[in-house]
């Protein structure tokens, strides 16, 4: 749930690939992503968002974007909505 509360609030994550979030995370468009356990590879994503504003902005309107088309409240009742009437 992290993952899509900082995306509500457009701010930029860095975050594994585990679970689901390979579902809806891309590297570089929309999260920064390591291996688990990877600290270098944690290390790196942290310093090149700290330095690389463009790539900040980018990750929070796409994060933004994606709250919003797919994750609202509205999105969700609607599919819920179609599960219950398909059972």
């Amino acid at each position: 749930m992290a993952i899509l509360d900082s995306r509500a609030y457009s701010i930029p994550s860095i975050v594994t690939p585990v679970g689901g979030i390979p579902d809806i995370a891309v590297h570089k468009k929309n999260t920064l992503l390591f291996e688990p356990g990877n600290i270098e590879q944690l290390a790196e994503c942290l310093e090149e968002l700290n330095k690389d504003t463009k790539l900040q902005e980018t990750l929070s309107k796409e994060s933004i974007f994606l709250s919003k088309q797919k994750f609202s409240i509205s999105v969700i009742s609607e599919q819920l909505d179609t599960i219950y009437y398909n059972l």
